[in-house]
């Protein structure tokens, strides 16, 4: 009889003892917290001038951040090289504006850029990619006596002309921005005239390229 209510008795507190178990794995990973990641990046854009690109981004908080390499290269996917560092704000909840100026570039060519973010403990983060070309403000061309295109207001204040006399019809016109994206592109049809309008663009600076009878001209504006 004493035998019978012993292992009556272990078996319960076994039973208790499982649903302990079962109840400690099971809530264990409800409660287990992911860490914040190192930087939150807010964004990553490029720039141009005359001679050089400017690589500019800013972050939300920083998390333990030693810094930025800088990297680029002529290809998207493979051959960047670090081309500078720049320090971190270590741990900060503030934002934070960062910018390089890369001085090695030619125009005519198209550069990819990319950040690699040091943690204190040793990991890295990479951020997108962003591409960008220094182009020319006007090709050299022959003189032909037909003159050259005209942009303005430069700088305008949302809307902007462009006048050619005697070449924009029939034209194709493209607009892009200082990271080289295409925004608009104009067919100038022949009863539009020697003037187009270009409007509704952001505040910044963006590249008219206009393609005519096998002729080409660039143009730089700003758009405040």
């Amino acid at each position: 009889m004493k035998l019978r209510q012993t292992n009556i008795l272990t078996s319960f507190f076994r039973a208790i003892a499982l649903v302990i178990f079962l109840g400690i794995f099971q809530l264990s990973p409800l409660t287990a917290e992911v860490p914040p990641p190192p930087i939150e990046l807010i964004e990553i854009t490029g720039m141009t001038e005359s001679e050089s690109i400017i690589v500019k981004w800013s972050t939300a908080h920083e998390e333990n951040n030693i810094g930025f390499e800088v990297q680029r290269s002529e290809k998207e996917n493979d051959g960047y090289e670090t081309i500078a560092w720049v320090d971190g704000q270590g741990t900060t909840n503030a934002h934070t504006d960062y910018h390089y100026e890369d001085f090695e570039v030619e125009q005519g060519i198209v550069y990819y850029y990319r950040l690699i973010q040091h943690d204190t403990d040793g990991t890295t983060t990479y951020s997108p990619v962003i591409h960008i070309e220094i182009t020319p403000e006007s090709e050299e061309v022959e003189d032909d006596g037909k003159g050259d295109p005209i942009i303005y207001p430069n700088p305008s204040k949302g809307f902007t002309f462009i006048q050619w006399d005697g070449i924009l019809n029939g034209s194709n016109i493209l607009v892009t921005n200082s990271s080289g994206r295409l925004v608009q592109e104009i067919s100038v049809k022949g009863d539009m005239g020697s003037t187009v309008q270009i409007r509704n663009l952001s505040p910044g600076i963006y590249f008219v390229r206009i393609s005519s009878n096998g002729e080409h001209r660039t143009l730089r504006f700003v758009v405040k």
